[in-house]
């Protein structure tokens, strides 16, 4: 029964049917997926073991969002079940304690294959649409276009992650001289072009970008011909992108738009941050329901214009307050705690993704992406699980690098 919510859960995440672009259906898709969750544990609840480091971090947040839907019920005078439906997709943390048997490796290769499969799939309906105009699984032609191409979410909160799982075992391999396996090449080149073709989303792209280039740089050993490599690979990416015109879209949009989006990013900052100063300190606002203007104006501002998900640490602010942030920074310590852990132990460089996770989780939230929200919080359990540090204990990177070279002197 794991073992198929398991994949149930991979396929709800990484979205096959492409609902993701519409921000209703998204948040449904989540919700749905908190109610399975909630009914997985309970047919799995003898199997249960609260363990792993995040357990009871992730069960206090679990009784906080309680908590504020019984807030959120008395502030809005909306029923406490309608509220707690409007807020089931909080339920999805629960499936960490459902996953937290699943080993490091084999959770890190099933996501490089469900996002390798869910934009190959994507990419083909795309050109399906643009060659033949038909839609057989997504209306693309329902979908805003950013710089001339539908802007889709799908799998936009995990992509990021698996590009960080691709390039760490690309970097293992590479210092191992070994053969690197197809499926990680194949998964960095896919969850970058998605990034930059579909998601769009600047800031999350040079974050992104930002915390390969740290990696490569720390723990990359063989850095001559990988450089070499990279940049003969990015010269050719920059020249394809400017023959078909995407890049000069990109600079004819930064320039169009930079001025307006920062405005209205740092507005959003300022709106969501002296709103819970001046309202809710401790508790925050809550979950807001957005279902008459007074209630969007609260959630989305005056010109409801202004979107939690956007702002990072403060929507997440916005939505839960001092205990909210508390709970973050405790968060924050026992994932750096990890991380720590291993680079004292020097098995940090068998296994770099642990550094890249924590550096990119820590940037997109302070910057822009609001993971822990009401779209996003089902990759949580995901992160925390690829942080979990879950490895079957072997040998560490030089110990391996010995053991090849004196085989090599024995043959």
């Amino acid at each position: 029964m794991r073992e198929a919510f398991f994949y149930i859960y991979l396929l709800f995440q990484f979205n096959f049917l492409g609902l993701m672009y519409d921000d209703s259906q998204s948040y449904n898709l989540v919700r749905l997926l908190g109610g399975i969750t909630i009914i997985a544990l309970i047919l799995n609840v003898n199997k249960i073991k609260l363990k792993g480091k995040f357990t009871w971090i992730i069960l206090f947040l679990m009784l906080y969002v309680l908590l504020e839907i019984l807030i959120s019920s008395i502030l809005y005078s909306t029923s406490i079940h309608v509220m707690f439906a409007f807020s089931l997709g909080f339920a999805t943390c629960l499936a960490y304690f459902l996953f937290n048997n699943v080993e490091h490796e084999r959770l890190t290769r099933r996501l490089c294959w469900f996002s390798t499969i869910t934009i190959t799939i994507l990419t083909s309906l795309y050109l399906i649409f643009i060659f033949t105009g038909a839609e057989p699984l997504i209306k693309f032609s329902e979908i805003p276009l950013r710089m001339g191409v539908q802007r889709i979410y799908v799998g936009a909160y995990l992509f990021p992650y698996c590009f960080i799982l691709a390039l760490s075992k690309i970097i293992r391999y590479s210092n191992l001289k070994q053969r690197i396996p197809p499926l990680y090449i194949i998964t960095l080149a896919l969850t970058l072009f998605d990034l930059f073709f579909f998601i769009m989303t600047r800031a999350y792209l040079v974050i992104l970008l930002f915390v390969a280039f740290v990696m490569i740089l720390v723990f990359l050993k063989w850095k001559p011909k990988i450089y070499l490599f990279i940049t003969i690979a990015f010269f050719i990416l920059i020249i394809g992108i400017n023959n078909i015109g995407i890049l000069k879209a990109y600079i004819e949009f930064s320039q169009d738009a930079d001025s307006d989006t920062m405005s209205i990013r740092y507005a959003a900052m300022n709106y969501y941050f002296n709103q819970t100063i001046n309202g809710n300190f401790i508790t925050g606002l809550g979950f807001i329901k957005p279902d008459s203007y007074a209630l969007r104006t609260l959630l989305n501002g005056p010109h409801e214009e202004f979107y939690r998900e956007d702002v990072g640490i403060w929507g997440f602010f916005n939505t839960f307050g001092l205990i909210g942030l508390l709970w973050f920074i405790s968060y924050i310590l026992r994932a750096t705690q990890i991380v720590m852990i291993k680079f004292k132990a020097k098995t940090i460089y068998n296994n770099p993704e642990f550094f890249g996770i924590l550096l990119f989780f820590i940037l997109a939230q302070f910057s822009t992406i609001n993971i822990i929200d009401y779209g996003g919080i089902g990759a949580l359990p995901i992160i925390s699980l690829l942080l979990n540090s879950n490895i079957k204990k072997g040998p560490n990177l030089k110990q391996l690098i010995i053991a090849k070279q004196n085989a090599s002197t024995k043959i």
